[in-house]
């Protein structure tokens, strides 16, 4: 099941307005909250370009910790098409997310989820 979802996103490193920057998910290992999450991220720290998002690779990694918790460890990359001349256009792996989603059972423990964006080339993330 193939699920896209647009972003509306700042130009961040130029003065040119707005511009929607989608997500293609291409599997359903990541649930709809993290989705939601790392596409707030990428969309406020990443830019690219115009030329929307593909989810290249992902995985998840359960970590069972003690008394019941659960905390579930998700890694994503991220492609986008990038012009290499004129006419043509490559498929490049773009951005690299990491997320969590902790099993806190305290909570007040604060917000559970974490998620951090870095960019695979030069300028694609801040």
């Amino acid at each position: 099941m193939k699920l896209s979802v647009t972003t509306a996103v700042a130009a961040m490193w130029t003065s040119s307005a707005f511009a929607n920057t989608q997500i293609a998910w291409t599997t359903d290992s990541i649930p709809v909250e993290i989705r939601a999450r790392i596409e707030q991220v990428v969309s406020s720290r990443c830019d690219v370009y115009g030329n929307g998002l593909k989810e290249a690779r992902s995985s998840v990694r359960v970590d069972r910790v003690d008394q019941g918790a659960t905390d579930f460890h998700y890694s994503v990359t991220l492609s986008t098409r990038d012009r290499i001349d004129q006419v043509l256009f490559e498929d490049v792996d773009a951005i690299r997310v990491e997320a969590a989603h902790y099993g806190f059972t305290n909570p007040t423990a604060g917000d559970p989820i974490r998620v951090k964006a870095t960019g695979l080339s030069a300028g694609r993330c801040k």
